[in-house]
């Protein structure tokens, strides 16, 4: 009883009780730790703290203590006071670790805390109705994976935080908005009537019950599916201030407002905006966890999306990670998107979707012939009308359109500035067409052409200025065309929001390609609407009958995902060869020189320049057909595997006039045919149905390449590409100089494995890394030559 309760424990300490007698003294500390080591969860781990605390001042010997693993990772406050030196230990009195006074505050709040009525909070009117006996929890009463209560190891740390006064954020200066804007451009809703709204629909839809107190929330509910913890739940698991399970969270209030706040939500008094203010902490809090699973699932980078929204997003990924699986996410992709889902469309794992790539969301359900990602829940929130981004850099601009003066000025900031995306027409005003025009006084822009007319009609009550291409770049000054071609991704996210003319269909938009990186750098994006109004792009889709998810707004760059940008773009035109890759530069942030007339080749430079400067190869992995056998980089009519999730490569790449140089693992002769034997067995597998692309034509072609030299054909593991490429050796020749040798191949096939399964298959393969120059197959003249001028060297 004694060493359960700390406030007996300072009442006798306080009446004179000892710690330092000789024969109890040493052995007193190690009785207590294994007598109260036991027991798991809040409730127990503070009185242990508490008491531990209080006989270290009283003056308890440490000499020789024994800390196991588990209490050095259970209780790390703990461990500096019990390895402190007897010399520097309590002759200074209770002040070691905390003052006794507040030792006991801190003890009576922290019992408290998990004993206190947590009561359900029924948001929704029409349940509010039908259940008015709320139900009630006690935390302490709650059986979960780590005990009962809140165990210590899971709380939130914000001491070494600064309160919300104190900070000097850079983000909350003029020119920069890390929360979501509030443009009012068209009538929608206020962000916190979203963000409600948001949250009371995925409550229904997966019959959450929300519990509260003044320090926790809990979630329970009875939709969930039964699964293996997702990639999502996973990263839920690992976040301070939070306790996940299947069916159930448990969540921290965070104690006082900091940095990590949202100022607004954290003093609201809805219980959903403070339960997403508590979220987003929590995740703050946790911020080096799982940004690269949380940025994937979102579809965009956790760190540039504007806070307000991120912290609804993740909120609601929250909801999902106690409720199902990965294709839960298309839930409250519909909410957000304001669809209204009937709580019977939960299906269990076994009735979802068969086909493993929309499962688990890397391919869309639609059926519109081209390859690409459903929706995203950032891509979402821009369909609606939501500004996506926390920064705007300044950018300025040399000349913009003033609608008020209806003429050109200068050096105007983007972040004022409303840009057009739209399709050229033939007979456009262009910017030499406005200098004459300057001759004849009375003469205004908008009076040139029926579409700058629509658009300053639209827009004059929105906004002051206008950026438009055709207008607001001199094409006779080549170094303002190369700067505008550079900058232009740039722009179009620092700009004040991307207008899509109502002259420019959205079917017509979506097949442009400049207008790719246009719609996928957009903060906010709307369009103007037969009447002239200004809608969102949601609101234009359903009025022009298109489909969203062909937009392309869930497009951004994945390091090491290029391919998914490419192919994207395959579909697309543009009016110049060159467009093609000039149009990308900025969507991939690479330096890269502009030469109109080289055509197609500044294709093959912008994948060159993908690999040098950001070690990305996703583009290697792509079929092998007969348009281009002798290839080693893909066609436009060619599009890439997508199957996998590919990183950036582990070594630097080079590129020369032999072809790409990067690391593989070799795997010659007969263990060739025992790994593809093996790769046959697995595709055979139910559970490997959709993890692959081209394993059957790869298998082939080893077939059909067993009739030549068995030296020259080797399979090179890809591991960053999730790929195994058939290649064959056309040179083996030895450098001048005794400089090691260069192996010259080109690919014959290749076949692409979903991540996980491609680690399981191929992570412990026996074979050495090697550098290899894949390029394109020579023609026997070439080889010829190539071996006669080598050996005239040797000579």
């Amino acid at each position: 009883m004694l060493l359960c309760n700390p406030f007996l424990v300072k009442l006798l300490l306080d009446h004179g009780a000892s710690v330092q007698i000789s024969d109890i003294g040493p052995r007193l500390l190690n009785t207590t730790i294994n007598a109260l080591m036991l027991p798991k969860g809040f409730y127990f781990e503070s009185k242990f703290i508490s008491i531990i605390t209080l006989i270290i001042e009283a003056g308890a010997d440490t000499t020789g203590l024994h800390l196991n693993e588990e209490f050095r990772k259970r209780f790390p406050a703990l461990v500096s006071a019990l390895t402190r030196p007897a010399t520097q230990s309590t002759s200074s009195g209770r002040n070691v670790m905390y003052p006794s006074s507040v030792i006991l505050e801190e003890e009576a709040s922290n019992l408290d805390q998990t004993d206190i009525l947590l009561k359900e909070y029924i948001g929704n009117p029409d349940n509010r109705r039908k259940n008015r006996h709320c139900k009630e929890r006690r935390l302490i009463q709650i059986k979960h994976k780590y005990g009962y209560g809140f165990p210590l190891s899971k709380r939130l740390q914000l001491d070494n935080l600064s309160n919300a006064n104190e900070i000097d954020d850079p983000c909350t200066s003029a020119k920069t908005s890390p929360h979501v804007r509030s443009l009012k451009l068209f009538d929608t809703i206020s962000i916190n009537e979203r963000a409600v709204a948001v949250i009371q629909a995925l409550f229904d839809c997966f019959g959450i019950k929300l519990f509260i107190s003044e320090y926790f929330f809990v979630m329970e509910s009875d939709r969930y599916i039964e699964t293996a913890p997702t990639k999502l739940a996973i990263q839920f698991d690992k976040m301070q201030g939070i306790i996940r399970e299947s069916g159930r969270l448990i969540m921290q209030i965070p104690s006082k407002q900091t940095a990590l706040s949202i100022p607004a939500w954290y003093k609201s008094t809805h219980p959903y905006l403070r339960f997403i203010d508590a979220m987003y902490v929590c995740r703050k809090a946790s911020a080096s966890i799982g940004q690269e699973v949380f940025s994937d699932i979102l579809g965009g980078s956790e760190r540039t999306l504007a806070v307000d929204l991120h912290a609804i997003l993740i909120a609601g990924l929250s909801i999902l990670a106690i409720t199902g699986g990965d294709e839960a996410v298309d839930k409250l992709v519909m909410i957000i998107l304001g669809v209204k889902l009937d709580p019977a469309q939960i299906t269990s794992s076994k009735e979802a979707s068969g086909d493993w790539l929309i499962r688990n969301r890397r391919q869309c359900s639609c059926d519109i012939d081209s390859v690409h990602r459903p929706l995203s829940p950032v891509a979402a929130a821009k369909a609606v009308g939501i500004d996506i981004w926390r920064d705007r850099p300044k950018q300025t601009l040399k000349r913009v359109w003033d609608l008020q003066q209806d003429k050109l000025v200068k050096d105007i900031d983007a972040t004022d500035v409303m840009f057009i995306t739209h399709r050229w027409i033939t007979g456009e005003v262009e910017y030499h067409d406005v200098e004459k025009m300057k001759r004849w006084k009375g003469q205004s822009i908008s009076r040139r052409s029926d579409k700058l007319h629509r658009i300053r009609r639209a827009l004059l009550k929105h906004t002051k200025y206008i950026w438009i291409d055709t207008i607001c770049i001199d094409k006779s000054n080549l170094s303002e065309v190369d700067e505008a071609i550079r900058s232009m991704y740039k722009w179009y996210a620092s700009c004040a929001a991307v207008i899509l003319d109502s002259g420019t269909p959205l079917r017509v938009w979506c097949k442009r390609g400049w207008c790719l990186q246009e719609g996928a750098a957009a903060g906010v994006l709307c369009g103007i609407s037969k009447e002239g109004k200004l809608v969102t792009i949601q609101e234009l889709a359903i009025e022009q009958r298109q489909s969203i998810c062909t937009l392309d707004l869930h497009l951004y760059y994945r390091p090491g995902n290029a391919a998914e940008i490419l192919t994207r773009m395959n579909i697309r035109e543009t009016t110049r060869h060159e467009d093609i890759a000039y149009s990308l530069i900025g969507v991939f942030s690479l330096r890269y020189t502009l030469a109109y007339g080289e055509g197609i080749k500044s294709r093959d430079r912008l994948f060159h320049a993908l690999a040098t400067q950001k070690g990305d190869l996703s583009f290697l992995s792509f079929q092998t057909t007969q348009t281009i056998s002798q290839n080693c980089l893909p066609a436009i009519s060619e599009p890439s595997y997508l199957v996998a999730k590919c990183t950036i490569a582990p070594a630097p790449i080079t590129v020369s006039h032999f072809g790409i140089c990067f690391e593989v693992q070799l795997i010659k002769g007969q263990e060739i045919s025992q790994i593809l034997h093996k790769l046959h067995r697995w595709r055979t597998m139910s559970f490997a149905k959709g993890r692959f692309l081209g394993v059957d034509e790869l298998i082939e072609a080893e077939k059909r390449s067993k009739g030549q030299s068995a030296s020259s054909i080797e399979l090179a593991v890809v591991h960053h590409i999730r790929s195994l490429m058939l290649v064959e050796t056309y040179n083996d020749e030895s450098q001048a100089s005794g400089r090691r040798p260069i192996k010259l191949r080109h690919r014959l096939q290749c076949c692409q494995i979903e991540e996980n399964e491609f680690k399981r298959l191929f992570g412990r393969v026996d074979a050495a890394v090697e550098r290899i120059w894949l390029g394109d197959q020579f023609d026997v003249a070439e080889v010829d030559q190539f071996e006669s001028g080598w050996s005239g060297r040797r000579k």
